[in-house]
């Protein structure tokens, strides 16, 4: 039901925010339902089965070992406009806050 309604409700310009722990968390059908309709991804370090399947979305610009060694006050992100995909970043925080 989750996967059908994400296709449906990005038509109606309708956001959501999911976040979860790991990957095995989601069913598959629900796994592959967010990442082929996510307009932004944010991963902080995770573990090798997550990284193997994240490093897909972040590539040409991260891989595997980014995703595994990423200290712990930094993210990697992508985001998508409606035609473009915009270039993968990572992020690092100072006192709360996204360092510029």
């Amino acid at each position: 039901m989750l996967a059908n309604m994400m296709s449906e409700l990005r038509k109606y310009g309708v956001g959501l925010i999911l976040a979860h722990q790991y990957m095995n968390q989601l069913d598959p059908d629900i796994r592959h339902a967010v990442l082929g309709n996510a307009g932004s991804i944010i991963s902080f370090r995770v573990g090798p089965e997550d990284a193997t399947i994240l490093a897909d979305e972040f590539q040409p610009v991260f891989d595997v070992l980014d995703l595994l060694n990423l200290p712990k006050p930094v993210h990697l992100s992508e985001a998508h406009d409606r035609r473009h995909t915009l270039q993968a970043v990572q992020r690092q925080y100072r006192d709360g806050r996204i360092a510029t």
